[in-house]
């Protein structure tokens, strides 16, 4: 099938007939979409165009889970501060003592959610919540316990938190995604592919701890994303798209005479 959209401007058409518009992905998927231009029309042909596709949100989610899962140190680190607050979750002594110097809660991991990962690292790179974290830990570890009583969490540092302020810093542009392509703002094959291309500045961010997750983060959603925005119906929304147009494509036009 062939849709045919009336030109805009007589002017715009008189530059530009009979040219080829490539549009490239920013991030560097190899798909390429061609736009052929008339003097009086602008045809594309649709017929590539599936009756199913799979869910932008669900497959940006476990691109995440995959370089989350595969990642040794960023799986200490956050099995490292659950236990923290699990202690304090399931101890009413010192979740009591906490309460006093802090009315932040604390906050866990939920498995169904990787969301709750953040919220949590979030949650403990709060300066606040952090102070009160050490202060009752530190009265924890001086206090003389039971025989059969659980050791109690090691006193977390400034060294931990700088970890989490770091694993925060790269996962939230992830996070941000994932909620544009949840929100009922508007259809997710219209910003899919741009909510996904602003997920990738986090290749801007320097790491110091995490520099291989932020590797594999990058590899595994461009390993999940790439073959979903391949397909014709994602690309053409985000050209179609009034908001977005060109922005987010990289344009060269072949001017023929």
């Amino acid at each position: 099938m062939t849709m045919t959209m009336a030109k805009n401007h007589e002017t715009q058409m008189n530059q530009i007939q009979t040219n080829a518009a490539h549009l490239s992905l920013k991030f560097r998927t190899k798909m390429t979409l061609t736009l052929f231009l008339s003097e009086d029309s602008i045809n594309y042909d649709f017929s590539g165009i599936s009756s199913h596709t799979e869910c932008a949100a669900h497959t940006l989610q476990l691109a995440i889970n995959d370089a989350i899962k595969t990642d040794e140190s960023t799986k200490v680190h956050i099995n490292y501060l659950n236990s923290r607050m699990v202690f304090f979750k399931t101890s009413r002594e010192w979740s009591d003592e906490l309460r006093q110097l802090t009315n932040l809660d604390v906050v866990m991991i939920i498995p169904t959610r990787w969301n709750a990962m953040l919220d949590m690292l979030d949650r403990f790179n709060n300066v606040e919540f952090y102070n009160a974290v050490h202060t009752v830990l530190l009265k924890v570890q001086n206090t003389n316990r039971p025989r059969n009583m659980k050791t109690p969490p090691i006193v977390p540092n400034v060294y931990d938190l700088k970890k989490s302020l770091e694993l925060f810093k790269i996962l939230r542009p992830m996070r941000d995604a994932t909620d544009t392509l949840q929100g009922g703002d508007s259809q997710t094959s219209n910003c899919a592919i741009l909510a996904t291309a602003n997920a990738f500045r986090i290749n801007k961010i320097k790491a110091e701890f995490f520099d291989n997750f932020k590797k594999s983060l990058l590899n595994s959603v461009k390993h999940r994303m790439e073959p979903l925005f391949n397909k014709t119906e994602f690309i053409l929304a985000a050209f179609l798209d009034p908001a977005q147009k060109f922005s987010i494509f990289e344009c060269k036009f072949n001017f023929l005479i």
